[in-house]
Order: structure tokens, then C-alpha cells, then sequence
């Protein structure tokens, strides 16, 4: 699957979560641009009218690309995930699709 229920209730079925991930030395190519939209015209015909990315706060490169295709900003979760012994924020962009 390309994307994931966003929460299990019944209530959100029409809003997923989209992830993209890239292998180093691939970015700046045009490639993530087009996962996302291929991703989208999946998820279109699947029926899910929302997709939302949740990103590591710290990740330029992820938030630059969904800021690039359009999603917007909707949530600063501050201090929420850790990793390395270091807290991290998580940031939430959202798009309607």
C-alpha cells in the first residue's frame, strides 16, 4: 500500500497518511515530486479525499517537499518522539486531495 489509514474509526476513512522515503543521494532529482503525485492519484481513486505526513521537525528535506506539492503546515507536536537520546518535534502537513 502507498498510504495508510490515518486512524482506524470509521470516522476518518477518507483521510490517509502518506510517507515518502528516498535512498541517499537521491534527492533533488524531481523524484520525490513524483512519488507524491502518484501517490495522490492512488489514493484519489481509492476514495481518500485528505492525505497527512507527519515528518521529524529536524528533516528540511521532507518538509520542503511536501511544502513544494502543496501541503500546508497544520500541527507542531513539540518534544513528542526521541531518538539517539535526543528529543525530537513532529511536524504534521496536510493536503486535500
Amino acid at each position: 500500500m502507498l498510504f495508510n489509514k490515518w486512524k482506524s474509526r470509521q470516522a476518518f476513512d477518507r483521510s490517509a497518511e502518506v510517507t515518502v522515503y528516498l535512498s541517499e543521494g537521491y534527492d533533488g532529482r524531481g523524484i520525490g515530486s513524483r512519488a507524491v503525485r502518484f501517490i495522490e492519484e492512488r489514493a484519489k481513486k481509492a476514495g481518500i479525499c485528505t492525505l497527512v505526513s507527519l515528518i521529524c521537525g529536524e528533516n528540511m528535506a521532507s518538509i520542503k517537499l511536501f511544502e513544494k506539492n502543496d501541503y500546508i503546515k497544520c500541527a507542531h507536536f513539540k518534544n513528542v518522539g526521541e531518538k539517539f537520546g535526543r528529543l525530537l518535534d513532529l511536524v504534521c502537513y496536510e493536503k486535500e486531495i
